[in-house]
């Protein structure tokens, strides 16, 4: 299934889920050509498609795939805050820090600290 958010300028697919059971056939790849090719069929005046906003990590595989079907890459502002108190925390040695237990202890196995750096890594760059 997929769920789409219309509005006037734009539409974005939110959210895509197939059954992991089925993922060899590729069925998002289905999924997204069928709901794109129909969308862009009914509507007389269509708006611009948002097929997510981009990853906090580099995804090269995902882009890939987004650029196959027929995508463009356009870059959306977007910024990360966090509040006053936690902001005097967040510097670059943390980042050091965070990155080398990901890749020398945990060896990037933990979900939450991937998206942790990631997430101070933007706010550092962002800076």
């Amino acid at each position: 299934y997929v769920v789409i958010l219309e509005t006037p300028t734009m539409t974005e697919m939110v959210i895509q889920n197939s059954d992991s059971d089925l993922l060899n056939f590729c069925p998002n790849n289905l999924l997204t050509y069928y709901v794109t090719r129909n969308y862009l069929a009914k509507c007389d005046n269509p708006v611009p498609i948002c097929y997510g906003l981009g990853s906090l990590e580099e995804t090269p595989d995902l882009d890939r795939y987004k650029k196959g079907m027929g995508y463009e890459m356009k870059p959306i502002k977007q910024r990360i805050y966090f509040r006053r108190g936690v902001r005097i925390f967040l510097r670059p040695f943390i980042l050091y820090i965070g990155d080398f237990i990901n890749k020398h202890i945990v060896k990037g196995r933990s979900y939450k600290l991937d998206k942790g750096c990631a997430i101070l890594r933007r706010y550092l760059e962002q800076r």
